[in-house]
């Protein structure tokens, strides 16, 4: 078993821990205020946030703003879709906010139900494929460090 707590979340990745929690109970309320700060009628592809990056007349806010969009969406709390989640867009709307909430709590909670989600789907008959959901990058320095702290205390006491 590989330990991956929410403080390792933050050391890994760098990220905010503690402060606001990113609610699922949110979702509705942040896709509405998120589509109305943009001036959207509905959720684009994230695809469209990357290419807005590219742009060069963007305030700080929104080049900021994109950015966390192709991050969450393709890094961080990445799932099938290709779609942003509605969960995480109410602490995208005022963006000087962003700092203030807990994302090493969400992409912690996010990786852990995508594995739920991928074990579930696995035992059932019918699937021609699966996707693993969740930040993947984590899971595998966790894998990592864990394979290397074991072989350093194996060598330690073996080897001596």
């Amino acid at each position: 078993m590989i330990p991956i707590t929410v403080g390792i979340v933050h050391d890994v990745l760098g990220i905010p821990i503690g402060g606001s929690l990113v609610s699922k109970s949110d979702a509705e309320r942040g896709k509405k205020e998120f589509l109305g700060a943009l001036s959207l009628s509905s959720l684009p592809n994230f695809k469209y946030f990357g290419n807005k990056l590219k742009q060069d007349n963007l305030s700080d806010d929104d080049n900021v703003r994109n950015f966390l969009v192709v991050t969450l969406a393709a890094f961080l709390c990445p799932n099938s879709n290709t779609y942003p989640s509605t969960k995480y867009l109410l602490p995208l709307v005022d963006i000087k906010t962003a700092k203030e909430w807990d994302w090493s709590k969400l992409v912690h909670s996010w990786l852990f139900n995508e594995i739920r989600k991928y074990q579930r789907l696995r035992k059932t008959s019918a699937h021609e494929s699966i996707t693993l959901g969740g930040c993947l990058y984590l899971l595998c320095v966790s894998v990592f460090v864990s394979n290397l702290v074991y072989s350093v205390v194996f060598c330690f006491f073996h080897c001596v």
